[in-house]
């Protein structure tokens, strides 16, 4: 566990993805004075509902000190709606000095969420039709996204981004699924298959 004031100063650096399928994160969680290894998508213990459909996980980029109220929020209360979650992002906004880049994932058995901040702006958009990423790697995973799936993306994102890992969680939003951890051979068939997608890139620009 992370003691208080180390807690509201940490950093979710991360790279979280959805690609119509799954939704999937590394595992790299930089502090002030160490990374360690913690999940960045959460699944309620209690059946929970977002926009009126069972919710499956969610994903949070940004300072733990505004991800913990959003735990809080989806993963306990029996339902909430992407206005309650907006309204948290405006007051967050409005009550810091700088921009707080908090940028969520959120998935259901319906459809999966992308709500962000857009300076003091809350937005959100329904992205369960759209390959999306969010986090520090996002600029890095979006190139491949939705042509190499969730795993390869976080690859390219943890092999460009230090702040992002190998170690990859993931989540479909079928009713009962459960977040599991890639195996080691589909980590290692996801930097395969970067280093492809990579290798062809510089052939094609020959």
């Amino acid at each position: 566990m992370y003691g208080l004031n180390t807690l509201n100063w940490n950093r979710h650096l991360t790279t979280i993805v959805w690609d119509k399928k799954v939704l999937a994160a590394d595992r790299a969680h930089t502090g002030v004075f160490k990374t360690t290894y913690k999940r960045k998508i959460f699944s309620p213990e209690i059946e929970t509902f977002f926009e009126g459909s069972q919710l499956m996980a969610f994903g949070g980029a940004g300072q733990s000190m505004y991800l913990n109220t959003f735990e809080n929020m989806l993963l306990k209360q029996r339902s909430t709606s992407v206005s309650q979650v907006m309204n948290q992002l405006a007051q967050d906004a409005a009550l810091s000095v700088k921009d707080i880049n908090t940028s969520l994932l959120i998935l259901t058995v319906d459809a999966c969420y992308k709500v962000w901040l857009d300076g003091k702006n809350p937005l959100y958009e329904n992205v369960t039709n759209t390959s999306v990423a969010i986090g520090s790697g996002a600029r890095y995973a979006r190139s491949i996204l939705p042509k190499a799936g969730a795993f390869a993306a976080l690859a390219r994102a943890a092999r460009r981004d230090k702040k992002t890992s190998c170690r990859i969680d993931w989540i479909g939003k079928a009713p009962g699924s459960k977040i599991k951890s890639a195996s080691y051979r589909d980590q290692i068939w996801a930097l395969l298959k970067d280093r492809i997608l990579l290798r062809n890139s510089f052939s094609e620009n020959d």
